[in-house]
């Protein structure tokens, strides 16, 4: 006959709280937007996770730094939980527009990330054509982050300036912590 002891403390409850910055062995850092085109109404506002459901969220912009980030590899996550949420921006152009939505799900997300200095964060594949930051879904106080898609520039449109009104293009820029 064989007997089990188990290797779980317990005082499990109280070790599993979660704490910012024990997900990583990297630098955290804010990612600031500033804004090459465009309105700058939110010029220098930081990517927040907003929920929009079960392990899901859209990155918006708020004036205050809460969510912070870090490069996991090539994964760019969030440390707003004690399981990994990542940004989903894996660019393909499946709908035939100018740009793509991004999310933050639970995971280890989608897309190639690097910190490409001045040029700040970028998607390493040769559709990803930047960021656009648009007032959209969640209203005036709350931008929400797009990928720009390329190949549009040769059907006679700017991509610095053929734009709504409502967004910018924009730069993702660390704010290291």
């Amino acid at each position: 006959m064989f007997t089990f002891a188990s290797s779980l403390p317990s005082d499990i409850k109280g070790r599993q709280t979660w704490v910012p910055g024990r997900q990583n062995n990297t630098q955290e850092f804010y990612i600031s937007m500033v804004v090459t085109n465009g309105c700058r109404t939110y010029e220098g506002w930081t990517i927040e996770t907003y929920h929009t459901g079960a392990g899901m969220a859209d990155p918006v912009f708020t004036p205050n730094a809460t969510s912070r980030a870090f490069l996991n590899g090539t994964n760019l996550q969030f440390d707003v939980n004690s399981y990994p949420f990542s940004l989903d921006a894996f660019p393909s152009d499946t709908n035939y527009a100018r740009w793509e939505s991004t999310s933050i799900t639970a995971g280890f997300g989608s897309g190639s990330f690097y910190n490409d200095g001045p040029n700040g964060i970028q998607v390493d594949n040769p559709e990803h054509d930047g960021w656009i930051v648009c007032e959209w879904y969640h209203g005036d106080n709350a931008p929400q982050l797009f990928q720009m898609i390329e190949g549009f520039d040769d059907v006679g449109l700017n991509p610095d300036t053929d734009i709504p009104a409502t967004c910018s293009r924009a730069l993702l820029i660390p704010q290291w912590i």
